[in-house]
């Protein structure tokens, strides 16, 4: 049965096509692309096709995953993105909400 995230997923990864579940990916490249008219800095995986736009939290998670903050470093690494729902404060009305997001950390040792 079809998906609405897999049907109108976009170029970016977003929490619903983690289905609830942490997935660890390889590191190809990273790279500057526009998203939503501002240059975002953005992760690419060799076992999937869409991005992960970075977030000031996700990188620092990033470059804790993967011992380092210099970018360059991290191709090759691999990283556990997993679903997260985390309190924020909306810039707009400045009032507290929930929000689904997906946060990275180093994988587990097998």
């Amino acid at each position: 049965m079809p998906r609405v995230s897999e049907i109108f997923g976009g170029s970016y990864l977003k929490v619903d096509h983690l289905n609830g579940e942490p997935r660890v990916l390889t590191v190809k490249s990273w790279g500057t692309e526009i998203a939503f008219g501002e240059e975002a800095y953005v992760i690419y995986f060799v076992e999937e096709a869409r991005a992960l736009k970075l977030s000031p939290t996700c990188a620092r998670d990033v470059a804790a995953a993967l011992r380092s903050d210099e970018m360059d470093k991290w191709v090759g690494g691999q990283i556990e993105l997993y679903p997260c729902e985390q309190k924020i404060t909306d810039r707009s009305t400045q009032n507290e909400k929930l929000v689904n997001m997906i946060r990275a950390r180093a994988p587990a040792p097998f």
